[in-house]
């Protein structure tokens, strides 16, 4: 039985021992104890279960036998002390955990739910840390008791098993057997069992084996298994497929297949579908949910895309503060910067504000002042009217500032965009040469489609006897033509150059 004393210790530092504190229990001799006990004492019982005990009296160590013990646990734990209610299912529990000669599961089971079941009274009742371990014990013996089904070829009792023997601790005790942990992982997955055919998708470390395994676990409807293929498939740019998959996995209740799912209906403009999507993903707990099902319930943001898209500046400038009353703040750049495009000067000033560059903000600012906005004037009044120091040394915490969260998106967000991959390097960003190969290919990808789509129109427009050849050189020259004219525009937008090209292409 020397076993049993770890767990008992480990109990004692949990449960109150106010009582043995204030009452002096163990000044008692052997007889004494036991005449408390027999009356209902559950303090003396307490003591009376333990294996041995000082009788000081006497001057002798008296030693229980072991059934002599549980019959006092078993009085102690009718009596509805949670203590003795937790060692007696200690008891029945088997190794390592357990702390007598034999297992009962059932008997486990039933005083650990009656520890669950004690009133919450202030120093009477477990406290939250044992609660939870004791709540483990409980789901592991319930667990522990599957294996006749197990073994008898239940898939669903194979994983339960599984799960019995996960990697695992209650009172600081490991519960864990990795190697029956696989056994029954795998016998269930054999048994197609979608749970654990995931988990071990999970942790193998073969390719084929894992997709394997998430196959099987999506034959059986498992919804992360699915939404993984999805995934899998749309990193393959198939999109066809990827979207089959998510279907899937949004019909088993996947939030994040439900929200992927609704973007392809918002793209057919099947809006109504789209809609209903949005609405299960939201309800599933997706955190962009509720922003995509507002753009096509809400009808003031109906009304300002609507508008927006129509060109109306004002409108745009609307949609921006909408967003940012909403918090959303990359949504209001993108419309105030639209509102911007369209002549609108509140529009303006909000981009400039939101600028974190400030050669820009400086240039916008000056815009938004020149054509009348008061709040871009009293900015600049306040930043001409800051001394030559002060203002050096702001501008370059700002800019330091704005360094950093520049460089912190484009790691985080990732970008294809050539002058945001310039500045990102000059600021000293660590993907430096990882996104400019990006970028590159990005444009390239871009100007062979544009290249390609304007041969396939010249060619079907014109046919004036010059050659293939003559015409794409023709078309290549003015496809620079027009990359220069671009170039300049972004350029001059920009506040990097003061001109721009306006020659014919």
């Amino acid at each position: 039985m020397k076993s049993l004393l770890v767990p008992l210790f480990t109990l004692c530092l949990l449960l109150p021992v106010s009582a043995l504190a204030t009452t002096n229990y163990y000044q008692l001799t052997q007889k004494e104890l036991v005449k408390l006990g027999e009356a209902g004492d559950t303090q003396a019982i307490w003591l009376l279960q333990e294996p041995v005990y000082y009788d000081k009296k006497q001057k002798k160590n008296v030693v229980r036998s072991p059934e002599e013990r549980l019959g006092w646990l078993r009085k102690g734990a009718e009596l509805g002390d949670f203590r003795l209610q937790a060692t007696l299912a200690l008891h029945f529990l088997p190794r390592p955990m357990g702390t007598g000669p034999t297992t009962d599961l059932a008997a486990a089971g039933h005083w650990l739910e009656q520890v669950l079941a004690q009133p919450r009274r202030t120093g009477g009742t477990p406290d939250a840390f044992y609660r939870q371990s004791i709540e483990q014990l409980l789901t592991w013996s319930r667990q522990l008791q599957r294996q006749p089904a197990a073994e008898a070829g239940d898939a669903d009792a194979m994983f339960d098993l599984a799960q019995a023997y996960a990697p695992q601790k209650a009172f600081n005790t490991e519960l864990g057997n990795p190697a029956q942990h696989q056994h029954w992982l795998a016998q269930a997955a054999d048994k197609g069992h979608p749970g654990a055919a995931l988990a071990l998708a999970k942790a193998s470390r073969s390719a084929d084996e894992r997709q394997k395994w998430y196959r099987l676990a999506a034959d059986g409807g498992n919804a992360e298994a699915l939404a993984t293929l999805g995934y899998q498939a749309l990193a393959k740019q198939n999109a066809s497929e990827a979207r089959q998959w998510f279907a899937k996995a949004a019909d088993a209740g996947h939030a994040d297949a439900a929200f992927h799912l609704a973007g392809y209906f918002k793209a057919d403009k099947d809006n109504a579908t789209a809609i209903d999507w949005y609405r299960k993903a939201a309800a599933a707990g997706h955190k962009d949910a509720a922003g995509e099902l507002a753009r096509l319930t809400d009808p003031t943001l109906v009304r300002l895309i609507a508008a927006t898209d129509q060109g109306d500046g004002e409108a745009a400038y609307q949609l921006g503060e909408y967003y940012r009353q909403r918090g959303d703040r990359d949504r209001a750049y993108k419309a105030y910067s639209r509102g911007m495009d369209l002549g609108n000067n509140d529009a303006q000033y909000q981009v400039a504000l939101l600028s974190t560059i400030p050669a820009t903000q400086q240039h916008l600012m000056k815009m938004a002042a020149i054509n009348g906005h008061a709040g871009a004037a009293a900015w600049l009044q306040r930043q001409a009217g800051q001394g030559a120091e002060a203002a050096r040394q702001q501008q370059q915490l700002v800019q330091e500032a704005e360094r950093r969260a520049f460089v912190a998106r484009i790691d985080r967000d990732g970008t294809t965009d050539k002058l945001e991959v310039e500045i990102y390097c000059q600021y000293g960003g660590q993907r430096c040469n990882a996104l400019r190969g990006q970028a590159h290919r990005a444009e390239q990808s871009r100007n062979q489609q544009v290249e390609a789509a304007d041969r396939q129109r010249i060619q079907a427009i014109h046919s004036d006897g010059k050659t293939a050849a003559q015409r794409a050189a023709e078309h290549q020259a003015k496809s620079e033509c027009m990359r220069r004219k671009t170039e300049s525009i972004q350029r001059s937008n920009t506040g990097q150059q003061d001109w721009r090209f306006t020659g014919d292409c």
